[in-house]
């Protein structure tokens, strides 16, 4: 947000009449809080509906003929006909997020069975099969949103510079001290998700050789990207860091 802009917004928000008096200021940081948590729950469940969607669509692919489930998602990106529109990045990344909760949860197939599979509301029914499916769900899910699942288990990142500037020192606190730590702990969370899916040895065993490779690549790249970037952040050359 430019200069002149953000001063506007924090203009128009701290206006008098926007104030309350005595009494009134309780009841609006009751209603503050309530909203709050309402939306960490929506959040939440968003992140847990991705899973059961990511979940779904696997079994559309297993259930299709080999080669036909990517023609059917190119589809399905640019007209779903009766139904919404999805995005070819939102399956994928829906897909990725199941494997990781299978993955990480050890989820057996007696839990996947005893889902509809069409479901389309987190409420699956009180067997106990579905109740320990959604107690692992839960676990997976924690209190992140959709987004910083997608995050923790690298399979979406966020744009560095967009971050580093909402880190900057916000105005209203007079410090971004605190701000700044808590970008560091989100920054250190991803890297070591990151660690996790790459040290992963069940992981890597399902990937072919030149995935692999591919892999490897990126990885080496985004390293030497990492040397240069921190050198320059450290005010050294990459020579003269390389050597320390």
């Amino acid at each position: 947000m430019k200069p002149a802009a953000k001063k506007h917004a924090l203009t128009v928000l701290a206006a008098p009449e926007l104030t309350v008096q005595k009494d009134g200021v309780k009841k609006l940081q009751s209603a503050a809080v309530v909203q709050c948590a309402a939306v960490n729950q929506m959040e939440s469940k968003a992140a847990m509906g991705a899973v059961l969607a990511g979940l779904t669509l696997h079994r559309v692919k297993a259930s299709m003929p080999h080669g036909k489930f990517g023609a059917w998602v190119e589809q399905i990106s640019t007209s779903g006909g009766n139904l919404p529109a999805v995005k070819k990045s939102q399956a994928n990344n829906y897909m990725r997020l199941a494997l990781a909760f299978v993955e990480r949860t050890r989820v057996q197939k007696p839990d996947l069975l005893a889902l509809p599979g069409d479901q389309t509301a987190l409420e699956l029914g009180d067997s106990a099969t579905t109740r320990r499916f959604m107690e692992k769900l839960q676990g997976f899910v924690g209190e992140c949103s959709l987004n910083e699942l997608l995050i923790k288990h690298g399979i979406k990142g966020v744009g560095l510079k967009t971050a580093l500037e909402q880190a900057e020192e916000d105005p209203s606190t007079g410090s971004g001290q605190a701000t700044m730590e808590d970008f560091f702990g989100e920054v250190a969370e991803r890297v070591y998700g990151l660690r996790q899916i790459v040290t992963s040895r069940e992981s890597l065993l399902r990937l072919s050789p030149k995935q692999l490779d591919t892999l490897r690549d990126a990885l080496a790249d985004a390293l030497a990207q990492f040397e240069t970037l921190y050198a320059e952040a450290r005010g050294t050359k990459k020579s003269e860091w390389l050597k320390s």
